[in-house]
């Protein structure tokens, strides 16, 4: 199989109103929304409302992705609840929602610093009901999904107490001789599914969208001896670091025990231990351990016209063949 690329464009020079319609397009055509649940402008700002219902029965079932875009960037923060009537979030402040100032960006996380003058591109990567964005500008990008609908939330998050969203940052970084791809929940609540990351009291803007909570990760060991003592916790450094699951790579001083080189693409991987689905097998994630750089839209070829990945994020180790380099990864060929 092989997923589904489309790319929408805001040719320079551009405006908000046409940089948040390839939002819209992307998201209604990745089958998040079949048009935004609410869309305004405040003074300068255009303001966009994404609502996913994860389960209609439940108190918090639904939750509202509150998109801003500017001639200077897309910033983003998270709801509980929306009034459409009013243009504002509704419920108790820094419980269900920061923030309800419409017409700045303030109070939201900027995903890119972009200019009207630069071509901006949003890739869509779509399979089996699930999306990986690459927003790109110029040499800059950030690539993220969005947990869809569908997604099997497991029964350890009560969302008649709380709240459950996903917009999850797709990141990869190298530490030493190891390589680490993780999947970054960058957005809280006091509500939020994870406890509220010990929001108790703050009102701080940075707890409550820079304290990132890693929610699945993986490692992968660099071709150099003890090149896996390194902590790949500390990738991810401070508040939601965590471990990560090594993958079975065998390559020279890898592991040895394999006695001949593997290095696959480990395909349908799990992207959040609060889910109890894991990705399509259209993505992926793999180490590369070659003389070369790498590059985000560069391609990755198992096997040419049978199965070839699009790199969404990677990270190259400045040890090249003695270090693993990361990548996450989109299935376009087979």
């Amino acid at each position: 199989m092989a997923v589904t690329k489309v790319t929408y464009t805001a040719a320079a020079t551009w405006t908000a109103f046409q940089l948040a319609n390839i939002f819209r397009d992307a998201f209604i055509d990745a089958g998040l929304m079949t048009a935004w649940f609410d869309t305004f402008l405040s003074g300068s700002v255009e303001n966009r409302v994404l609502e996913i219902t994860y389960n209609g029965s439940k108190t918090h079932g639904k939750t509202y992705y509150w998109f801003q875009f500017t001639t200077t960037g897309v910033f983003v923060h998270i709801a509980t609840s929306w009034n459409a009537g009013s243009d504002i979030p509704s419920g108790t402040a820094f419980l269900d929602h920061f923030a309800t100032t419409t017409n700045a960006t303030s109070n939201h996380l900027q995903l890119l610093s972009l200019s009207t003058t630069t071509t901006t591109t949003l890739t869509r990567y779509t399979s089996v009901g699930y999306t990986m964005f690459l927003l790109q500008s110029g040499s800059t990008n950030y690539a993220f999904l969005i947990a869809p609908a569908t997604a099997m939330i497991n029964p350890l998050v009560d969302l008649d107490r709380v709240n459950f969203h996903h917009f999850l940052r797709l990141r990869t970084a190298v530490n030493n001789n190891t390589g680490r791809s993780w999947f970054e929940n960058q957005l809280q609540l006091r509500r939020s599914f994870n406890g509220g990351r010990g929001l108790r009291g703050s009102t701080n803007l940075g707890d409550f969208i820079s304290h990132n909570h890693t929610v699945m990760a993986y490692g992968m060991v660099g071709n150099a001896n003890n090149s896996a003592v390194t902590n790949l916790g500390g990738l991810n450094a401070g508040a939601g670091a965590m471990e990560a699951l090594y993958l079975p790579i065998g390559y020279n001083n890898t592991n040895p025990a394999y006695g001949t080189d593997v290095v696959p693409v480990f395909r349908s991987p799990k992207y959040s231990l609060y889910l109890d689905d894991n990705l399509p097998a259209d993505f992926g994630v793999a180490a590369h351990y070659a003389n070369n750089t790498m590059a985000v839209r560069d391609t990755l070829v198992v096997s040419a016209g049978v199965e070839e990945w699009e790199i969404i994020q990677v990270t190259n180790s400045a040890a090249i063949t003695t270090g693993a380099s990361p990548c996450i990864l989109a299935r376009t060929v087979g």
